[in-house]
């Protein structure tokens, strides 16, 4: 096994833009991701950047 084929098996969850979904390159990265859950979300702010986010 790859390095990176370990990595990518680490993940729990995988967090993808709808618009990019069925992009060539991000059903590539998803094929590889053998035990994350895959969450679409319309926007990486929904999720990533919300108000009063305490860093």
């Amino acid at each position: 096994m790859k390095s990176s084929e370990l990595y990518l098996n680490s993940f729990s969850h995988i967090y993808v833009e709808r618009d990019v979904f069925e992009h060539e390159k991000t059903t590539d990265i998803l094929r590889k991701v053998v035990n994350g859950q895959v969450i679409v979300i319309d926007n990486y702010k929904d999720v990533f950047n919300r108000p009063k986010q305490d860093f």
